[in-house]
């Protein structure tokens, strides 16, 4: 049902593509399995990778677009220069906070970014969903879908602010992080059309049955 609610909000791929966010994350899921064919979960995160942004829905609250979408980054320790608006961050109060300029702010090099709190938005809200139930996951599935609008990361002058906190395993999710993002990049120019057909929609329904318990539950914000 909740996935159903993607299919009322529209997203813009690409310069030209229009398309529901339910499309979207079709189109994503549909690549991944072309991709990656015996990463089932790869193909699980592809679904439900924007599933978060229900939140805008009246079901979830019809919670203001600034607090769903959009980039996320650490809070706590220096901002970076490369967050999209970053010129902003001069009227935030945790700019004069001198913790909060030093590089680790309150945190240890090497803590992972599990440790971190990010600021709020559609993935944080998905990621607390998903860890509180029985959900069959993989770590590098959770990590994907929690820190996939962690932008800055992934760009090099980014990664040298924010590498510092990786642990060594999330260093390995990294290299997945990076290849969804290609997909989701890819995905820009491709028609739901294209990815998906009847028998894919049977697959993901089995996917949920099997990563997912009987009974699960989102709360309204």
């Amino acid at each position: 049902d909740a996935l159903q609610l993607l299919d009322t909000l529209k997203v813009r791929t690409g310069k030209s593509h229009v398309k529901t966010v339910l499309e979207h994350s079709l189109t994503v899921a549909g690549l991944c399995i072309k991709k990656y064919p015996d990463e089932e979960w790869l193909h699980l995160v592809g679904l439900l990778h924007h599933l978060g942004d229900a939140l805008l829905t009246k079901p979830f609250g019809s919670q203001p677009p600034w607090t769903v979408i959009g980039e996320q980054f650490p809070v706590g320790c220096r901002f970076s220069s490369v967050i999209s608006f970053a010129t902003y961050f001069s009227s935030n109060p945790d700019r004069r906070r001198k913790l909060f300029k030093k590089p680790c702010g309150m945190y240890e090099a090497g803590c992972g970014l599990a440790k971190l709190v990010m600021s709020w938005g559609s993935c944080e809200y998905l990621h607390s969903v998903l860890t509180v139930q029985d959900v069959a996951l993989p770590d590098q599935a959770l990590f994907i879908l929690r820190f996939h609008k962690f932008l800055s990361l992934l760009s090099e002058g980014g990664y040298k602010d924010y590498g510092v906190f990786l642990s060594p395993e999330e260093k390995e999710h990294l290299t997945w992080l990076k290849e969804f993002r290609g997909i989701v990049l890819e995905s820009e120019t491709c028609d739901v059309e294209d990815c998906v057909d009847f028998k894919t929609m049977e697959y993901f329904n089995n996917l949920l049955e099997k990563y997912f318990p009987t009974t699960f539950r989102f709360w309204k914000m």
